[in-house]
C-alpha cells in the first residue's frame, strides 16, 4: 500500500484517477464515496462518472432524481465501465445529521446540532434551500439544518455542505436524522447513546439491535426534543466483493486496526510518506483511499493520500463543460464490458504502521 501525501500524489493514475487498468474492470465494478466536486455528470474524488438513464438516486434511502444532487453531497456510487469510462449504476446522498441548531459558536466556525459539532471550514458550502450562498455566520441557534460532512471522532463532524431548511408556521413536526454508532441502549430499550448523544424513542427498540452497530436514526422533535421513530443498521452494500473503491475520511484506530467511514483497512506492505519523507500514519488524518474490497466491510488498500482537500482532491482543470451546476446532456451509453480484473501491483518496500 502506498501512503503519500495530497501534496505529491493529486492523481493515482487510471481512468479518471481511478486507479484502473482500463482493460482491468467491469463486472466487478467501481464504488465511490465522497462528495461531488463538480457537474458534467459528477465528479467524486478528482473522477467522472456518466448518469444514464438507467442512473438509480437515493436521498437517505428514499428514492429520488437527478435533481436531488448538488455540490458538496457525500455520495456512494457504485459504477461499471462503458466504453472505457465510469458509469453511475446507482447515486446514494447520505446525510450526517438532520436537526436544529442547539448552539452556534462565534464567526460561524462550528455549532452543534442533536450533540455533535460540526465543523465549519473555507470549503465547506453553506446554502439556503433555495441555493442562495449564505455566509456560515448567518446560521443561528433554532435553525433547521441539513448537514453532509465527514465523520472525524466522538460526535465530531467536518461539515462538506449545510442547508439551512426554512420551518413555517404550520409545520408541526420537525424532522432529525442521525448517523453513527450505538455506543449504549438504556434498561427500558426506550433510550440509546448514538455519538456520545442520548435519544429518546417512541417505542422499544427492536432487540435485533445492539451495542457497536452503526446505524441511522430518524425521527422528528416533539414538543422541542428530538425523538427517534426508526432506526436502521448502516449496511455496506455499496459494491461486490472484488470491487475497486475509492474512499475519503478521516482515518479512525480501533481494536482492530485502522479504519475509515465504517471501513476496516488493511494495508500489509505499505510505503509511507509525507511531503516525500516516510511517515507513519495518524489517527485523524485526513485521506483518499484507494483500493478493493476484500468483504463487504474490508478496504484492501494499496494506495493511501494523506491531506487531501476533499471539495478539489484530484479535479482536472476546469472547462466550459464541467462549470460547477452546470449539467450536459446525458451521454448515450452501451452495455458495460465484463471482463477479468487486473490490478498493477505497486513496487513499494516493506511497510511500517504506528497507531
Amino acid at each position: 500500500m502506498l501512503v503519500s501525501s495530497g501534496a505529491v500524489a493529486g492523481n493515482p493514475g487510471g481512468i479518471g484517477g481511478t486507479g484502473i487498468d482500463p482493460g482491468g474492470i467491469g463486472g466487478t465494478g467501481i464504488v465511490a464515496i465522497g462528495p461531488i466536486q463538480r457537474f458534467g455528470s459528477i465528479f467524486v474524488n478528482g473522477v467522472e462518472y456518466a448518469l444514464s438513464a438507467q442512473t438509480r438516486y437515493a436521498v437517505d434511502g428514499t428514492a429520488s432524481t437527478e435533481q436531488s444532487l448538488h455540490r458538496g453531497d457525500l455520495v456512494a456510487i457504485r459504477a461499471t465501465l462503458a466504453n472505457g469510462k465510469p458509469v453511475a449504476q446507482e447515486v446514494r446522498i447520505e446525510h450526517a445529521v438532520i436537526g436544529l441548531i442547539a448552539h452556534a459558536g462565534k464567526e460561524g466556525s462550528h455549532f452543534t446540532v442533536l450533540g455533535q459539532t460540526i465543523q465549519i471550514d473555507a470549503g465547506t458550502l453553506v446554502r439556503t434551500a433555495a441555493e442562495t450562498v449564505l455566509p456560515a455566520s448567518a446560521l443561528q441557534e433554532g435553525d433547521l439544518v441539513e448537514i453532509s460532512a465527514l465523520h472525524q471522532a466522538d460526535g465530531r463532524w467536518q461539515a462538506l455542505r449545510v442547508i439551512q431548511i426554512p420551518k413555517h408556521s404550520q409545520q408541526k413536526l420537525i424532522p432529525m436524522l442521525l448517523r453513527g454508532r450505538i455506543e449504549a441502549i438504556g434498561p427500558d430499550a426506550h433510550t440509546m447513546q448514538i455519538n456520545g448523544t442520548w435519544l429518546s424513542t417512541g417505542s422499544a427498540l427492536s432487540k435485533d439491535l445492539a451495542v457497536g452497530q452503526d446505524v441511522v436514526a430518524r425521527g422528528v422533535y416533539m414538543h422541542g426534543v428530538p425523538t427517534v421513530q426508526t432506526v436502521s443498521p448502516l449496511m455496506h452494500d455499496v459494491g461486490v466483493t472484488g470491487s475497486r473503491i475509492q474512499l475519503v475520511g478521516y482515518l479512525q484506530q480501533t481494536p482492530q486496526g485502522w479504519s475509515c467511514d465504517g471501513f476496516i483497512v488493511q494495508g500489509g506492505q505499505a510505503q509511507l510518506f509525507n511531503g516525500g519523507v516516510a511517515t507513519h500514519l495518524r489517527a485523524g488524518d485526513l485521506v483518499v483511499i484507494h483500493g478493493t474490497l476484500v468483504t463487504p466491510e474490508t478496504i484492501a488498500a494499496d494506495q493511501i493520500i494523506v491531506g487531501v482537500l476533499p471539495m478539489s482532491y484530484g479535479l482536472p482543470p476546469q472547462t466550459g463543460a464541467d462549470v460547477p451546476g452546470r449539467r450536459e446532456a446525458t451521454p448515450a451509453m452501451t452495455s458495460p464490458e465484463v471482463v477479468a480484473p487486473t490490478y498493477q501491483a505497486p513496487s513499494m518496500i516493506a511497510p511500517t504502521f504506528q497507531a
